[in-house]
């Protein structure tokens, strides 16, 4: 994750919220995304080696929130609504299931355990 220091406050920028979620359900993991994408050649979330560790924290997100009945997405954003340091989270939506989902993720608690998987997935 980048951050970006405004002042005192920090504004994280996820790769997830720039589409990893579609890399790892299979676009561009698979090698079926556009290959014209400004993401595969601008953004080094999507370049070796981020690209390798983002795909793992997808999945590890998805291991998570299927023993939970959960998406990937409400499971990021219960770890980062469980952050000592984030007082709140801004979550883009498409469809309205999205937004039901970060409803739920807000009321969603990971075990200490499961924090740590996260973390372990982010560790370079």
């Amino acid at each position: 994750m980048q951050k970006r220091k405004l002042g005192k406050t920090g504004f994280e920028i996820s790769p997830i919220g720039l589409g990893a979620w579609a890399m790892g359900g299979g676009g561009w993991a698979f090698g079926w995304g556009p290959q014209d994408d400004w993401r595969l050649t601008k953004n080094p979330e999507f370049q070796e080696p981020r690209l390798s560790r983002n795909l793992r924290l997808v999945e590890q997100l998805r291991a998570i929130g299927a023993r939970h009945g959960r998406s990937p997405g409400e499971v990021a954003i219960a770890w980062t609504l469980r952050r000592p340091e984030v007082t709140g989270a801004i979550v883009g939506a498409r469809r309205p299931s999205q937004v039901e989902g970060s409803i739920g993720a807000a009321e969603f608690r990971l075990s200490n355990e499961e924090i740590k998987e996260v973390e372990r997935a982010l560790a370079p």
